[in-house]
């Protein structure tokens, strides 16, 4: 026998189906039993199905988000690490420069 894997219950799908209908904690859970929403396998095709500018499509509760896509994405994927840290040296560099300075003040 083959096994299915479970991705996992498709929270958008069902917020979008139970809009309207469920409005308290015993409706959800009804809700829940009689509709099982399962996430499916990620799509594998070497074609983008998004457009080139994805920052336009992307929303936020239904509304179109402020937040430029690459920014989160670049900051998810931890790529503004080697600015920071080159930050880092350039401040030390600074005070070890003024704390130089301090010293020969004060001879």
């Amino acid at each position: 026998p083959r096994r299915r894997l479970d991705f996992g219950p498709d929270f958008i799908k069902m917020n979008k189906k139970s809009q309207g209908k469920v409005t308290n904690a015993r409706n959800v859970s009804k809700f829940r039993k009689l509709n099982n929403f399962r996430l499916g396998p990620k799509s594998t095709s070497s074609v983008s199905q998004r457009s080139e500018t994805p920052s336009l499509q992307e929303k936020t509760h239904g509304r179109k988000s402020r937040v430029e896509a690459e920014t989160v994405r670049d900051l998810m994927q931890n790529k503004f690490e080697l600015d920071w840290v080159r930050e880092q040296a350039y401040r030390l560099e600074r005070q070890a420069k003024r704390a130089e300075r301090g010293q020969m003040q004060r001879r």
